[in-house]
């Protein structure tokens, strides 16, 4: 998995060891470049999917280094570093897909039929477009922008402000868990680097498209769009 967590996070359970201001410098957890153990779907490059507990595919984490400032850099295995995150949405159908697999072994799921689709009933009762933005922390943003209207500020789902980390459907990544339990890899349930947005409940049937501005703790941006479908 991977953690990028900076100086004054915290989380329920740490306050023995860091006590109510938090950690006191930034702790990097590295991605590992086997993923989870070269398992999951092999890619057209020759390289597993081999999706992280987290969400994080296999990759490298650099750190560069000038002085005292340090600038940490993830390049995902078989690729560069302009790719920074996966996007996906989190609707009704999907968290009941997942409740419905959540015991079965992964690698033997039937994929949920239309992903990226969601009913207008479905946008009735909760659904996101979520980012997992894989080096996100604390100082990042993550702005979306539907059918080229002004973008919105998606929120952070774990803040790590002395809460307890949040689990199951509504917090997991889509993109991740789709991937895992279809082919196999670890089990996205939790991470601290997850955005999301929820959907207005007005949008008419038919295309719809995202675009997803993601900004780091270093003032770098990253940009990616998402088509999905909304039907009657």
């Amino acid at each position: 998995m991977s953690e990028n967590l900076r100086a004054g996070d915290l989380m329920d359970g740490w306050r023995e060891k860091v006590g109510e201001e938090g950690l006191p410098f930034t702790h990097l957890t590295v991605p590992a470049i086997s993923g989870q153990w070269y398992d999951g779907r092999v890619t057209e490059n020759g390289y597993p999917t081999s999706i992280q507990r987290d969400g994080t595919p296999p990759g490298v984490l650099t750190l560069d280094i000038k002085n005292t400032k340090i600038t940490e850099r993830f390049t995902v295995t078989g690729g560069d570093s302009s790719k920074q995150m996966s996007l996906g949405l989190n609707t009704p159908a999907y968290r009941k897909w997942y409740e419905d697999n959540l015991e079965k072994e992964r690698g033997t799921v039937e994929p949920l039929e239309n992903p990226l689709t969601v009913s207008r009933d479905g946008l009735d009762s909760d659904t996101w477009l979520t980012t997992n933005f894989w080096m996100g922390s604390t100082g990042s943003t993550v702005e979306v922008s539907i059918d080229g209207q002004a973008p919105l500020a998606a929120e952070r789902t774990q803040q790590l402000d002395g809460e307890r980390p949040l689990l199951g459907a509504e917090y997991s990544d889509p993109a991740a868990v789709a991937e895992q339990f279809v082919h196999g890899g670890g089990f996205a349930e939790k991470t601290s680097h997850l955005w999301r947005l929820e959907l207005p409940d007005d949008l008419s049937a038919g295309a719809h498209s995202a675009s997803v501005t993601a900004t780091d703790v270093h003032g770098r941006s990253y940009t990616e769009e998402l088509e999905f479908q909304v039907s009657e």
